[in-house]
């Protein structure tokens, strides 16, 4: 896999603030970031072409359908290549 380090800034959302995972790579490779709800439903996906170095992916709150999330706790899943890394975010409205 690709070596990688993420971090989301800010790990708790208030007031509807998008929440940006920051990745670094060291090499290119496709991102892709998956969030779930507690019960394990995908809740939103977001993918992009990384390139070495930092890259941000920005989480706007809204699911698959577009809606805005409820409060609560999302676990998430980042894939960098073959790669993976798991952490969770906080939303409170």
């Amino acid at each position: 896999g690709v070596p990688f380090s993420v971090v989301a800034a800010p790990n708790v959302s208030k007031d509807g603030q998008p929440i940006r995972f920051l990745v670094n790579l060291e090499q290119a490779a496709p991102i892709q970031l998956s969030l779930f709800s507690l019960t394990g439903e995908k809740v939103a996906e977001l993918a992009a072409q990384g390139s070495a170095g930092a890259n941000v992916l920005t989480w706007d709150l809204t699911n698959t359908l577009e809606q805005k999330v409820a409060s609560g706790l999302y676990p998430y899943i980042l894939r960098a290549g073959d790669a993976r890394q798991s952490g969770k975010v906080a939303v409170i409205h």
